[in-house]
């Protein structure tokens, strides 16, 4: 997947700390959640590059667009961030 900018090196490692450090039991889908917000929250809020980081934690970046997709849906509880006028995510 062809990104414009590169993923910052700190905000990746901080990402995979975060990654370790999720319970085991915890499911696919809550885990990449969670570290799509850690990526917003790190900066990191355009779409392509949300997948592009999340499949270097082995992620499927599908996986990751559908839940970008499910996450910014204008009905609770599956808003959990929003996707702004320039394109970008954010948290509300």
């Amino acid at each position: 997947m062809a990104t414009d900018q590169p993923i910052p090196t700190a905000a990746l490692d901080r990402l995979a700390r975060v990654d370790a450090d999720l319970a085991p039991c915890l499911s696919k889908h809550d885990r990449v959640s969670m570290l799509i917000a850690v990526c917003i929250v790190e900066g990191i809020t355009d779409g392509k590059l949300i997948c592009a980081a999340l499949k270097l934690l082995g992620s499927n970046p599908q996986h990751v667009g559908m839940i970008l997709n499910k996450g910014s849906a204008s009905m609770p509880p599956e808003h959990r961030w929003y996707k702004d006028a320039d394109g970008h995510y954010r948290l509300p």
